[in-house]
């Protein structure tokens, strides 16, 4: 549903600004979240939180399969929210502590780098799809999104028991302001934050608009589907 799910809110009569207020919704949890998601990361396992995120995004797409409406369209994209904060340095973090518990901490630049490449082949290949199955209609996408999505949590699961490569029994309020004085002490780490804070605010944060313009230009769904396939593969 990925490279549809912003026409499908137009199809079901969301006005623009109705679309901006599913991805503030989105954006607001992922940053509200991200933080406590890395502190249960280095108490609790990882794979069953990222796991667990997967079935966030499962519920959400059962919402929108139940009411097509702008409420279900927010409380879905929260859950997507949540799922995207509660996976994201969730799997890094887990990558990282497999690689050096294997000695090889120095090829973790690498590792992830080309799991991040298998992304964007799977938007690609999404959106491929999405092209053929929208002439079943938004719930048969959203069907087949709940299986996908069901695999990626089984697939989290599955992922090597990484051990930890730093405990903390600390509090969390303790641990955030030790979070805080690291990057305000490092310059150099502040400024990549705001840079990623930048360019995910114009560039991630814009995305969902993409095939709505697509749309809006006369292309029918499976063209618009094409469309964002075309972007991910560039």
């Amino acid at each position: 549903i990925y490279p549809l799910y912003t026409v499908m809110f137009v199809a079901h009569g969301l006005t623009p600004v109705q679309v901006s207020a599913t991805l503030m919704a989105w954006s607001i949890t992922a940053f509200i979240l991200q933080i406590p998601s890395g502190v249960l990361a280095d108490r609790y396992s990882r794979r069953w939180i990222l796991a667990g995120a997967q079935i966030l995004r499962v519920v959400g797409f059962g919402v929108w399969i139940a009411s097509p409406s702008f409420l279900s369209a927010v409380v879905g994209m929260m859950l997507w929210g949540a799922k995207s904060a509660f996976t994201n340095g969730v799997f890094e973090a887990l990558v990282y502590d497999e690689l050096h518990g294997e000695g090889r901490a120095e090829d973790y630049s690498r590792v992830i780098g080309r799991a991040q490449s298998v992304g964007f082949v799977a938007v690609l290949a999404a959106s491929l799809s999405a092209s053929v199955s929208v002439r079943f209609g938004y719930p048969a996408i959203l069907w087949a999104s709940v299986v996908v999505v069901l695999g990626a949590a089984c697939a989290a699961v599955a992922l090597p028991r990484a051990r930890k490569t730093l405990r903390t029994n600390r509090h969390y309020l303790a641990l955030l302001k030790q979070g805080f004085h690291t990057v305000a002490g490092a310059p150099l780490v502040l400024g990549f934050i705001a840079f990623a804070a930048l360019s995910n605010a114009f560039g991630g944060g814009l995305e969902g608009f993409w095939p709505i313009f697509g749309s809006q230009t006369g292309l029918p769904a499976s063209q618009v589907a094409l469309f964002v396939a075309a972007i991910s593969a560039a």
